[in-house]
């Protein structure tokens, strides 16, 4: 009776043969099937009974026709290398794929229940990442620019120094008002007058610089137009009010200012300057600083406010989004280094275990692997038919594939899931466990 390795390898799987043709003739229907293909669990990539990332009709096939044969393969060898005779107390020979299988097995699984667990804890921080890059990309596709960056610290000490302006300006002016009694009312009064005229630049500039976006519909089901058009005509009128008071205010400290002046002049007998002269040209001088704050607002806000916050949305989830890929990477890193490790001592214990029928063991495995090879050709070749066939209908870019847990080595996936257009399925790994197809 034949053992179980060698009804293995009798199996034909030459090019042209019956059980090649059984799996490869399907690649036209399958092709075909215009709704969501679902592959075999990417947890099962080193399982030999069902290899990962296999399409219905490769899993159906390999399990019908070879799963069994090389199961009880691969089960009778690894009895026979444990089987061996080795010294009393020394650990039992191993067949050093089966070995390692195990071990890539159980990382892999590590590593899949860790991405579950990333998506339970995170997921909110995942959908405004998501959210916001949307919104940003929509905003960035419609006004096909980037935006004006919200430099909110140059913004503020340009008003103060708008503000300081105003104080040298017009301090002066009020301390010779005859109603203002002490330097802490003049600088009181300064102060109101520059905040005043401050404010009311910063009110300008915003509604100049979003004028199209405050005064006309951004889209047809544009409701929140006239809300926007009410508060802009409140903020103009707002901003035109304390223009006004701070420059009457204005006015009237440089009338009591220059009156003084006239009355000594006329006691002196010389020439009194100009009242008018003299309140234009103070109000010129805060004319001249409004302006300046005018332009400040003007050029640090963008015409779309919704594109300015929605850039700082985008930019604030992809910082936090980046702290916590630099987290899961150093996890993944340990993660690999711990499988490094344990294959290493697989190999170490392997070497170190050969008993007496070691190297007929070892060509007997190498026979089964060279097997293996030859179903993982007749596997690679349908696919290669199977998304040829699809690429050439034109659905090379639609996602027709869904592989279980294969965004398991995603920093940050957005499900466990991935879905793959034919031609990243094309380029997908498949193997059939001991390192058959790994790369």
């Amino acid at each position: 009776m034949a053992s179980a390795l060698e009804s293995y390898l009798a199996l034909d799987l030459e090019e042209g043969s019956g059980l090649a043709k059984s799996l490869l003739d399907r690649a036209a229907s399958e092709a075909s099937n215009r709704s969501i293909i679902d592959l075999s669990r990417l947890r099962n990539r080193h399982d030999a009974s069902t290899p990962g990332a296999l399409t219905p009709a490769m899993t159906a096939w390999y399990t019908s026709k070879i799963g069994g044969a090389r199961g009880r393969a691969v089960a009778e060898l690894a009895g026979q290398f444990q089987a061996e005779r080795m010294p009393e107390g020394s650990p039992q020979s191993t067949f050093l794929e089966v070995a390692c299988d195990r071990v890539r097995s159980a990382n892999l699984a590590e590593m899949i229940d860790q991405t579950i667990q990333f998506l339970d804890h995170n997921r909110a921080l995942l959908e405004r990442f998501n959210t916001a890059r949307l919104e940003f990309n929509t905003l960035e596709a419609r006004h096909g620019r980037k935006p004006t960056p919200p430099r909110l610290i140059v913004y503020i000490l340009g008003l103060l120094a708008l503000v300081t302006l105003e104080a040298f300006i017009n301090f002066e002016s009020f301390m010779k008002v005859p109603y203002i009694t002490s330097p802490f009312l003049a600088t009181g009064a300064t102060l109101a007058v520059a905040f005043a005229i401050a404010m009311s630049a910063h009110f300008h500039g915003v509604i100049f610089k979003q004028w199209n976006y405050l005064f006309s519909p951004q889209d047809p089901g544009d409701r929140s137009h006239s809300s926007r058009k009410g508060d802009a005509i409140r903020r103009l009128i707002a901003g035109g009010v304390l223009l006004t008071v701070a420059l009457l205010m204005v006015a009237g400290s440089r009338y009591y200012y220059l009156r003084e002046y006239i009355i000594q002049a006329r006691i002196l007998g010389s020439a009194p300057p100009s009242m008018l002269g003299g309140i234009t040209f103070m109000l010129f001088g805060n004319i001249v600083a409004y302006l300046g704050g005018l332009m400040l607002s003007y050029s640090l806000h963008d015409h779309d406010p919704n594109y300015a916050e929605k850039d700082k949305e985008y930019k604030s989830a992809t910082k936090k989004l980046d702290r916590l890929k630099r987290r899961r990477d150093a996890i993944q890193r340990a993660a690999r280094h711990g499988l490094d490790t344990a294959l290493s001592a697989e190999t170490k214990q392997s070497n170190n275990t050969r008993g007496p029928n070691y190297a007929l063991l070892r060509m007997q495995a190498g026979q089964l692997i060279e097997k293996d090879q030859k179903v993982l050709a007749i596997i690679l070749e349908y696919r290669t038919e199977l998304t040829q066939a699809m690429i050439q209908a034109g659905d090379g870019d639609e996602r027709r594939f869904l592989l279980p847990d294969g965004a398991y080595l995603e920093l940050a996936p957005a499900s466990l899931d991935r879905q793959l257009t034919p031609r990243q399925y094309a380029a997908e790994q498949i193997t059939l466990g001991f390192g058959s197809g790994e790369r």
